[in-house]
């Protein structure tokens, strides 16, 4: 089955919801079931790639055979889901405030046994993941350039927020770091470099108290514009992803649901899912919220396509 990854990258606050929450959070984001972790449901992420590959024109689907084949159409008698299935993404790097360092690119060895995962799916390696201690961390040495910027004067200890964690440096993490960094950035030694002195791996347990604690909420108002106040009812609560958050995924093609014979899996994943694309997804897009990059990776194709 022809298939390959894809990374999302958060270039600014990114609110994928589900409608009204039930606490203190009025529109609250999508998470999963049994972890809690915030995700991206792959219709959404399918809906936007078709509309950014020109699926959003009255009918552009009927008229371009590829695109119908890949995303699909509507109708009565001739609706189709298309052939390009999404995954919905998980999250693999959650930032985090940090003393040192202005931020973290925090994960966890769950959050990476799971992006090892879908690696494997893909036909890619992965590499061995640190088994940490209770509420333990682990980073790495950059090479050349020194240690992490996370800690002060090659301490022992991470200031994330209002928490002190105590982490060690391994060669697991520092693999991890050089991986993932060049799946975002391609050829960008600088902004690897960046990457790999923020780069943390954190216990799940804390990696899930960040997850429920670690995100954006904004509050917004609705001002009348007849009195220039705020109109009654209208002072509400957003969640968010904040900015540098990046989730996984993966893509493939299981069936074309096509009449024509003509679009291989391989000519539909090549036209659509290949290289570097920037796209709006989620809501609040009027107020800035969603702009994200779309990376594709696939085996033997080096760390970045």
């Amino acid at each position: 089955m022809a298939n390959r990854m894809y990374l999302i990258h958060a270039l600014s606050s990114v609110h994928v919801g589900t409608g009204e929450g039930d606490s203190y959070v009025d529109l609250p984001l999508a998470r999963e079931k049994v972890t809690n972790w915030p995700f991206l449901p792959g219709s959404g992420i399918k809906g936007v790639l078709s509309a950014a590959s020109g699926g959003s024109a009255e009918g552009a689907r009927e008229a371009n055979g590829m695109l119908k084949a890949a995303f699909g159409t509507g109708g009565d008698d001739t609706a189709n889901a298309g052939a390009l299935v999404f995954s919905d993404a998980s999250l693999v790097l959650l930032p985090l405030r940090s003393v040192y360092g202005t931020f973290a690119y925090a994960t966890s060895p769950l959050a990476l046994r799971r992006f090892a995962r879908d690696l494997k799916g893909c036909g890619m390696e992965s590499d061995a993941i640190p088994v940490l201690a209770e509420g333990a961390a682990a980073g790495q040495v950059v090479d050349g350039a020194g240690a992490s910027v996370l800690t002060a004067n090659n301490q022992a200890v991470v200031y994330l927020q209002d928490f002190d964690i105590t982490v060690t440096r391994t060669a697991d993490a520092a693999l991890w770091a050089t991986k993932i960094g060049g799946m975002l950035f391609g050829n960008d030694a600088a902004a690897i470099g960046d990457f790999k002195k923020r780069f943390l791996i954190l216990a799940d347990d804390v990696f899930t108290f960040f997850c429920e604690a670690g995100t954006e909420i904004a509050t917004r108002i609705h001002i009348d514009p007849a009195t220039g106040t705020v109109a009654n009812g209208q002072l509400w609560t957003e969640e968010s992803l904040p900015t540098e958050t990046v989730l996984g995924g993966l893509v493939w093609c299981d069936k074309v649901y096509h009449r024509s014979t003509d679009y291989s899996p391989d000519a539909l994943l090549a036209a659509y899912c290949k290289g570097t694309k920037t796209l709006q997804i989620g809501g609040k897009a009027t107020v800035g919220r969603g702009r994200v990059t779309m990376r594709f990776v696939a085996a033997g194709e080096g760390n970045h396509e």
